[in-house]
């Protein structure tokens, strides 16, 4: 679960710079939130799954 809030606010800030240095973007904060909140599911899940086969290789 941790590394799918990283990813979340990982994005949620990248988003914001964007905005802040280079122009608007084709959707709203809402569309940004739920975006990030795709990611954020994304990232916790891939690493939910891909723990146990870094574990057996000993890379943890």
């Amino acid at each position: 679960m941790l590394w799918g809030t990283v990813g979340m606010l990982t994005f949620l800030v990248c988003v914001q710079g964007y905005r802040l240095l280079i122009g608007s973007l084709p959707t709203g904060y809402l569309g940004m939130i739920v975006i990030g909140l795709l990611v954020g599911t994304t990232a916790g899940m891939m690493s939910y799954f891909a723990e146990p086969r870094l574990a057996a290789k000993g890379r943890t």
